[in-house]
């Protein structure tokens, strides 16, 4: 069969390309069921006489053709070594993972060689000022880029990942491997903060040709790149410069102004990403839930829906909602002081209600919405005890400790509720004792029905008394009177009589209802020397649902 030459210079010199282009920058994908790319076994790709003078290009070719290589190679000596043992154990022959094989890894000159690809593609994009049909091309050289770095910085503690790099003694031991890797990856982060610097710097006044259009997608690498590298810094810088120059609110005219149907596909997904970023950025690491909901709402209004379209993949669709929301949920509660209806959200936005994602949304956070809105402090402190690593895995820790103070409050107004019952038609009904409250703190917080009677009655002639209370009071919840008692306890470590724990929970209610009141959420004041609340008469307690929406 006669195969097609297929002339890269063309695609230049017509400032267009099509899927052989996009054959020609994409590498083979790590999987063993097909022994080479379709495309290439009929299409050789070739640069012309005329273009080698172009150095620019000619390096962007050579560099491509290099890694295809080095790549094929790598993957056919896999294969190789696979169908050896393939008689013994044919499940052997999957790459599940869909991983390159670590022997490509370890080459340095192979990790040169696509750096170098990406350098000298964006020097090509930078010479061409007038049109912007390079930045699909370049993004997907960028991001197959990146995902090898990835997989390199993933499996840095492989046995097998062995550099061969003379100037480097030692370069095999974990530690100065590790650093091998975290520079290569910083590097990989330089060169594609170049490609986001040549979008973000294009002058062209024609939306349509201008190279902002890619912004977006060179943001959504960086801050991958960043959080694999941990660095919090380079997330803080790359928003600053986002911000600095006015980009988030031209996404909408960026997005009007695609006119190619692949970038707009690529776009559309890519906005929700970057919403999900930004959002994470501002909720997570900067306590800005407000902003953080703007952002994880447009993500979500950009989502497809799932009952109106075909969906190819479910479970990426289902893993990107579980992302918005393990975010979305607890800081809605925070902003917006309302709970969501979790059961309406599961059974319209998850394609199946028994998907892992779906499931494991509504183990974590109907416990929570249930406390919030019942003020049961013990269910909340066991739940969040019990969730706490996934609170730190997924940057949502402060947030939680935060909707404690929320649960707080529906105690405080719950007790409110049963006063004004006791002391119906008489004048002191807006004057709450704080001893009162001390009763249903404790109970909220699971104490003994004997270790609260003991506390609130208690006096000055019970300290003989300190040791055995001490015994029950370790029964109560941790985060109510054992750690308060422990918490304060005096430097002899003398055991704490009932009226010392009683005097100390006091003050620490004191201290959370001046937190409310300081926040709006209460109407009233404290008087400490009475140990009691005096509340509003018209509106001891705002609406607070209404108050940031």
């Amino acid at each position: 069969m006669e195969k097609e030459l297929i002339d890269i210079a063309d695609y230049f010199q017509m400032k267009k390309y099509d899927d052989d282009f996009i054959n020609f920058i994409t590498f083979r994908k790590p999987t063993i069921q097909s022994s080479s790319m379709e495309p290439s076994s009929k299409k050789i790709f070739i640069l012309n006489d005329d273009s080698t003078d172009d150095e620019k290009l000619t390096m962007f070719y050579e560099t491509t053709m290099k890694a295809k290589k080095f790549i094929d190679d790598a993957m056919n000596n896999y294969m190789k070594n696979k169908k050896k043992i393939k008689n013994k154990n044919k499940n052997k022959l999957k790459n599940k993972k869909n991983l390159y094989p670590i022997t490509l890894l370890s080459s340095k000159e192979f990790l040169d060689t696509i750096m170098l690809q990406l350098k000298s593609l964006n020097r090509l994009v930078e010479r061409d000022s007038s049109s912007n049909w390079l930045i699909l091309p370049l993004f997907i050289v960028a991001n197959q880029i990146f995902k090898i770095f990835s997989q390199l910085k993933d499996q840095v503690t492989h046995p097998n990942l062995k550099f061969n790099i003379n100037s480097i003694p030692d370069c095999n031991k974990l530690p100065i491997k590790t650093k091998i890797v975290k520079e290569f990856l910083e590097d990989c982060a330089r060169n594609i903060h170049r490609s986001f610097s040549l979008c973000l710097n294009d002058k062209n006044p024609n939306l349509r040709k201008n190279k902002k259009i890619g912004i977006i997608l060179f943001s959504n690498l960086e801050f991958k790149i960043y959080h694999k590298l941990q660095n919090k810094d380079m997330i803080k810088n790359l928003i600053k410069v986002l911000n600095s120059n006015n980009v988030l609110t031209q996404q909408q005219q960026q997005q009007n102004a695609v006119n190619n149907a692949d970038l707009t596909t690529f776009y559309k997904s890519h906005v929700v990403m970057f919403n999900y970023f930004m959002g994470q950025y501002y909720g997570c690491y900067e306590s800005d839930f407000n902003l953080a909901c703007n952002y994880l709402n447009n993500a979500l209004m950009e989502c497809p829906d799932p009952k109106k379209i075909i969906i190819t993949s479910p479970s990426t669709i289902n893993s990107i909602w579980r992302r918005l929301l393990i975010l979305l949920i607890p800081f809605t509660i925070l902003t917006r002081k309302t709970y969501p209806n979790l059961d309406y959200i599961l059974n319209n936005i998850f394609i199946n209600i028994e998907d892992n994602h779906a499931k494991e949304i509504k183990d974590i956070f109907h416990p929570i919405i249930q406390c919030f809105k019942t003020g049961n402090l013990q269910k909340f402190d066991e739940t969040f005890k019990q969730n706490e690593y996934f609170y730190l895995e997924n940057g949502i820790y402060v947030a939680m400790t935060l909707i404690r103070e929320l649960v707080f409050l529906k105690l405080i107004k719950n007790c409110y509720k049963i006063w004004l019952t006791i002391n119906d038609g008489k004048n002191n009904k807006f004057v709450i004792p704080l001893p009162f409250l001390l009763i249903g703190y404790l109970k909220s917080l699971g104490a003994q029905q004997e270790l609260i009677q003991q506390i609130v009655v208690a006096d000055d002639n019970d300290s003989a008394s300190g040791s055995h209370q001490e015994q029950q009071q370790s029964s109560a919840h941790p985060r109510g009177q054992r750690e308060t008692q422990t918490r304060y306890k005096n430097k002899k470590q003398l055991p704490m009589t009932s009226k010392e724990t009683r005097e100390l929970i006091l003050d620490e209610i004191e201290c959370h209802l001046a937190n409310l009141i300081s926040k709006n959420y209460i109407k009233g004041y404290l008087s400490h020397g009475n140990r009691c609340l005096v509340i509003s008469k018209t509106v001891p307690f705002p609406k607070l649902a209404t108050k940031n929406g």
